[in-house]
């Protein structure tokens, strides 16, 4: 299953205002990689549990939908 990889940007200082992040990994490889940048970044505590949520929420998104097919009974 060929996924379309994640692209974490945020802002730093203003001489390296957007930091741009492609991960091509599953989405739980893709969240710890996020949660140690974040750690590693020295990002704001208090946003760190929003950052998760919003690149998860890409994730969730880029998941395909499995359509089932319904079975229907014959008289």
């Amino acid at each position: 299953m060929m996924t379309t990889p994640l692209i974490l940007l945020y802002r730093q200082k203003p001489a390296k205002s957007i930091r741009k992040i492609t991960f091509k990994k599953d989405a739980r490889r893709t969240l710890t990689s996020i949660r140690r940048t974040i750690r590693k970044q020295r990002y704001r505590k208090d946003l760190k549990m929003a950052a998760l949520r919003r690149a998860s929420a890409l994730l969730r998104g880029q998941k395909p939908v499995v359509v089932s097919k319904r079975v229907t009974k014959t008289t």
